[in-house]
């Protein structure tokens, strides 16, 4: 089973979820500086209910919500009133209070990058995505704690001459997206290396709770202290599942090998006759592994094991089947070919 596309496909959507969850704040214009996380938490709950909140942020957890909101409100301490609506001036907003503190804080742009911009947008995304792996690097260089906060992470990024140079060209929404991927990528290798050691660990089985893990894991040194405690439980049940999606796949192996012939013939729609066949697996490692499940589970694992296997000798069997009947059609051709060169033949003999 290959773990890497699933791993990726997951945190594209909870990347996308972010940024939904960015864009849902920025346009809420009833959030101030006053806003409490528990009010908009109890209000993100109704709107579900309701079923007015997006379907893309049920892959975001509370976690990252709370993080993303706390880091929204700390912004209205740095920006004047205007900037989030303010109907001071007449319900109009000056322009240059839509620019956060970051662009304003950036340097003058010269004539010539306004003339190298003007060459053509062919020309133009490639230099940003050259910008966007530049702005990576730099984070991954500046930011190597996956608890600090976006607010945080700008104060010292701003430190460093790189980052404006970097940082130019997207907007604030963009390079706070391009930071909680950073981190979030952080939390998926730190979650990998916590997977790795539960692997090592030779106490903790499919029958382990993850209390029993908790337990065990307790003074062990490592870097997946660094994650919350629903994180940890989260990658244990992914380790879970990882762990019997390996063992079903070495165990079909196996079975395929050394019971080819009992398969042959087997009866799948007999589900005792199935389950009595794992009698014969007794000296089967994998299929040992498997009994912390319960036997109900693991006839279920069997069964579906077996139906695959029949179903790939099925294939086989009609792709033979298809081969040959190629052959017989292709035969009375190459025959009619044969004929034809041994009639020339004998007439260039005579």
């Amino acid at each position: 089973m290959r773990i890497e596309p699933l791993r990726s496909m997951a945190r594209e959507a909870r990347n996308r979820a972010r940024e939904e969850f960015i864009k849902m704040l920025t346009g809420d214009t009833e959030l101030n500086h006053e806003s409490k996380w528990t009010a908009y938490k109890e209000k993100l709950q109704e709107m579900e209910k309701e079923g007015k909140l997006p379907s893309s942020l049920s892959d975001l957890d509370m976690e990252d919500k709370e993080r993303l909101f706390r880091d929204h409100i700390k912004q209205f301490h740095r920006e004047p009133p205007a900037s989030h609506g303010d109907k001071a001036n007449g319900g109009q907003k000056d322009s240059t209070s839509d620019r956060s503190d970051d662009d304003a804080k950036e340097p003058p742009r010269n004539y010539s990058d306004y003339r190298q911009e003007d060459r053509g947008r062919g020309r133009s995304k490639p230099k940003k995505n050259y910008k966007k792996n530049a702005f990576y690097e730099l984070l991954q260089d500046l930011i190597k704690d996956p608890s600090m906060t976006w607010t945080d992470a700008r104060e010292k990024l701003r430190k460093n001459e790189r980052y404006h140079m970097c940082a130019e060209g997207f907007t604030a929404i963009e390079r706070e997206s391009m930071f909680s991927d950073h981190i979030e990528s952080m939390l998926d290798k730190i979650g990998e290396e916590l997977e790795r050691l539960l692997d090592s660990m030779e106490d903790v089985t499919l029958s382990s709770s993850w209390e029993e893990v908790e337990e065990k894991l307790k003074g062990r040194e490592g870097t997946f202290v660094q994650l919350s405690a629903s994180r940890r439980e989260q990658c244990f049940k992914k380790w879970r599942g990882d762990f019997i999606a390996r063992t079903k796949e070495s165990l079909q192996q196996k079975v395929s090998e050394e019971k080819a012939e009992a398969i042959r013939s087997m009866d799948l729609t007999d589900k005792e006759s199935c389950c009595r066949f794992g009698g014969e697996l007794q000296d089967i490692t994998e299929w040992n592994q498997l009994g912390a499940l319960g036997e109900e589970q693991r006839n279920e694992i069997l069964i579906a094991i077996l139906t695959d296997l029949q179903g790939n000798k099925k294939r086989e069997r009609e792709d033979k089947d298809e081969v040959e009947v190629e052959q017989k059609r292709l035969r009375p051709t190459e025959d009619a070919i044969q004929d034809k060169q041994e009639e020339q033949g004998e007439q260039e003999h005579s």
